[in-house]
């Protein structure tokens, strides 16, 4: 990667931030397109544009001049999607990924582009059953495609948006579809993270279908493997990426109860499938010489530590303005302008966006985000409740009915 123009999107996600931290150790000049404000772990050096991708003008790559582009940047739901969802993931999968390789194709300077698909993209008869499985269902490449959710049918239709262009544009760039599994990693919204988080506050953790299996990749892993693929041009179409070694939700369950003895589990029936889910890293083995390194006992202590770390550092800010903006739905100027008085104040003021919808752009733009209830006279008691538990000093209603 040494002397490489590497384009990450969505590089502020769990998997962008360790991937460009690795690229620049690897000694390339990264550019980085996303929602969410500029990490504060990113050097300088990292070209950083905060926006909206769908907005994003051609001239921004074509300055750049990148010689791989890797494309993370995708919206999803961990839990059932939606009715809301139907718009976001127009917006934030199909339309952005679209108007990415519209520009991208036309690069005279590109020579790969890898794409984080997905493994929902697979058959989910395949993978989830009525019973619980002794033995992981193993998906390889070759296995039928029937996505189980628009996440999934969003990152085929992007599969085969590649596989078109390929046809004309394969002298002159290589692109590769990398279909990961289930990712896990620092500051992320997935299970693993949000039980973390519960147990450092001492609350209870909910678990549906602890005979599930999965196959956990942690993130660190997913951006080496990103890494190494981008660097093996010979590798193209459609390739896996997991551990290759499924694991049970109830391992990640008793592992976190060696950490945190006194955490309270309550187990929960369920009626979803039970899902059996493992990688085939068949393929990737054969051309990669490398493999996932983590398992869930190494990762697991450092999400805690990071964990551990970031709740010490809000409690310190809890002694600073914490200003609570409700009604924030797109309303992407304001939050900016709040943001921009509270840091002139200290950099350590908080905005937090509240919407009773979960899918608004303002929550990619403000410090922080809250599902609120209803502005109205029955939720009263649960808005002081939120307020006072998050020390909220201000509060910006935004709609005349508020």
């Amino acid at each position: 990667m040494k002397s490489k123009r590497v384009f990450v999107s969505g590089g502020s996600g769990v998997i962008g931030v360790e991937l460009v931290q690795k690229l620049e150790a690897l000694g390339a000049t990264v550019m980085v397109y996303d929602l969410k404000p500029c990490p504060e772990v990113f050097s300088s050096s990292v070209i950083y544009r905060q926006g909206d991708m769908n907005d994003m003008p051609a001239r921004d790559l074509e300055d750049f001049c990148p010689d791989i582009i890797i494309h993370l940047a995708a919206a999803f739901e961990r839990s059932e999607e939606s009715y809301e969802f139907w718009e976001d993931n127009f917006l934030h999968n199909v339309k952005l990924s679209h108007h990415l390789m519209s520009i991208a194709k036309d690069l005279p300077s590109l020579t790969r582009f890898i794409f984080a698909s997905s493994y929902l993209i697979y058959d989910p008869s395949l993978y989830q059953f009525d019973i619980e499985q002794e033995k992981p269902s193993v998906l390889k490449e070759s296995d039928p495609v029937f996505p189980r959710n628009l996440t999934g049918m969003a990152k085929l239709s992007h599969e085969i948006e590649l596989r078109f262009i390929d046809q004309f544009k394969s002298q002159h760039f290589t692109y590769l579809c990398v279909r990961i599994f289930r990712g896990y990693g620092k500051n992320s919204r997935d299970v693993i993270s949000r039980w973390i988080r519960s147990a450092l506050s001492e609350e209870p953790i909910t678990v549906f279908r602890p005979e599930g299996v999965f196959d956990y990749i942690y993130a660190k892993d997913s951006a080496e493997g990103l890494i190494r693929l981008a660097n093996s041009e010979s590798v193209t179409g459609i390739i896996n990426l997991g551990s290759g070694r499924s694991r049970k939700v109830e391992d990640v369950v008793r592992i976190l109860t060696q950490h945190f003895p006194a955490l309270e589990v309550n187990f929960v029936d369920s009626s979803i499938p039970f899902e059996s889910s493992q990688a085939d890293m068949s393929l990737f083995q054969q051309n990669i010489d490398w493999m996932p390194e983590y398992n869930l006992e190494r990762a697991i202590p450092e999400i805690i530590s990071y964990e551990q770390t970031k709740l010490s550092a809000q409690r310190v800010e809890d002694c600073y303005l914490n200003i609570l903006v409700t009604s924030a739905s797109k309303k992407i100027s304001l939050i900016r302008a709040i943001k921009d008085a509270a840091n002139k104040i200290s950099s350590l003021n908080r905005v937090i966006a509240a919407d009773i919808s979960k899918n608004v752009l303002s929550r990619y733009i403000a410090d922080d985000f809250w599902i609120m209830p209803r502005t109205i006279d029955e939720n009263i008691n649960e808005i002081i409740a939120y307020s006072l538990a998050r020390n909220i000093n201000i509060i910006l209603p935004t709609r005349d009915g508020e």
